[in-house]
């Protein structure tokens, strides 16, 4: 948290943005770290924010006349010649080795029971689809940013992510997916108990299985946030469509609403991430349309200057609305997924990590067919811009 200061006296305002504005969530009623933030906004070229925040100052602190001095010699535009270009951004690239146990999704049984004419049979389940594990190689990256539009509060947004997973000993289950949003970000007028803003966002995503395109899909999203105490509360609704081009049977529509809440927690922070709607066909699809609810939660801890910890657990339930198949019960099928996911790092020199990641996963259902589970161990080096 002490790396904003420093860093402005080097003349990195992005960086020292992103460390500042982390400072104030966890220290709110650090003045001078809200002197420093309003001051690199100004620096980066947003005005209307830099002046915002310096209007809070002087309401809240109430700071002595050289500090006053300071803010005043702030409160005039800068010149146009002095004006860097407004903008906000950090990138990373990631490259990580281990084994996967399960690295074709395959499943944990060796025969599967199914109905015909009202008769169980007992069926041997060939051993290529049956789990194998792999070595894993990994690259990942991702990259967002924010332009101020104007002086009225208006940004763009943007955020992508890349991921490629090879498996050499499944080639055929190796893994490409690459997504980017772009969206519009704004204040609410007439609030005035508390800041609220709005964004709009609007995206493409896309994912390949053994070189093959298995989904193509566009969502839009809309959510309003605003400040709860030291948190950070977002709410909205969402449209997904996806396309399976190997199987488009599965196409199909989900609308649903979402929801997400970060805090300070002592030296780290916690998200909470919640979604819930329905999924439903294009046309005839086994189970008919779908309910689906998904929660996360992450924790980011610090353990020292150089160390980190992160740890990650996912929850999604579905319910498919029809029976799934005949051959299978004939039953609704449910299906539980949970997974978790801790993540260390130990930074080498400023940008640069060394990581270490373990994830263990499973899927659980009413039908044998529906239920897999994995494990894995990376390790590998992630670079920061």
């Amino acid at each position: 948290m002490g790396d904003g200061p420093a860093l402005m006296r080097e003349g990195r305002y992005a960086e020292a943005l992103l460390a500042l504005e982390r400072q104030v969530l966890l220290e709110p009623d650090n003045a001078g770290a809200w002197l420093d933030f309003a001051i690199c906004h100004y620096r980066l070229g947003d005005f209307a924010e830099s002046q915002a925040i310096f209007a809070a100052i002087l309401r809240q602190f109430s700071p002595p006349p050289a500090i006053r001095a300071v803010i005043a010699r702030y409160r005039r535009p800068p010149a146009a010649s002095q004006m860097p270009a407004p903008r906000r951004w950090r990138a990373d690239l990631a490259l990580l080795a281990g084994r996967e146990s399960n690295a074709n999704a395959g499943l944990p049984l060796s025969s599967l029971t199914l109905t015909l004419a009202d008769t169980p049979v007992q069926l041997a389940i060939d051993p290529r689809y049956r789990a194998h594990p792999s070595s894993d190689l990994q690259m990942e990256g991702h990259a967002e940013g924010e332009l101020p539009l104007g002086g009225g509060g208006l940004s763009l947004l943007g955020v992508g992510d890349w991921r490629e997973r090879h498996t050499p000993d499944t080639p055929d289950f190796s893994t490409r997916q690459y997504q980017g949003f772009l969206g519009l970000r704004g204040p609410l007028p007439g609030w005035v108990a508390r800041p609220v803003h709005w964004a709009l966002w609007g995206g493409l995503q896309r994912a390949t299985l053994g070189g093959q395109g298995l989904l193509d899909g566009s969502r839009l999203l809309a959510t309003v946030e605003t400040p709860l105490d030291a948190c950070m509360a977002r709410i909205g609704g969402e449209l997904e469509r996806r396309r399976y081009p190997i199987e488009p049977s599965l196409n199909g529509r989900y609308r649903g609403v979402t929801g997400s809440l970060g805090c300070p927690l002592r030296a780290g922070q916690l998200f909470l991430t919640a979604r819930s709607g329905l999924d439903r066909p294009d046309g005839l699809r086994a189970g008919g349309t779908q309910r689906r609810a998904d929660i996360s939660a992450s924790l980011q801890w610090p353990l020292s200057g150089r160390d980190r910890l992160e740890a990650t657990l996912l929850r999604s339930l579905q319910w498919d609305r029809d029976p799934y198949s005949a051959l299978l019960g004939d039953v609704p099928r449910r299906i539980d997924r949970s997974g978790i996911t801790l993540e260390y790092g130990h930074r080498i020199r400023p940008g640069l990590e060394w990581l270490l990641r373990a994830e263990s996963w499973s899927q659980g259902s009413n039908i044998d067919l529906f239920r897999i589970r994995d494990n894995s161990l990376l390790a590998g080096l992630r670079q920061r811009f």
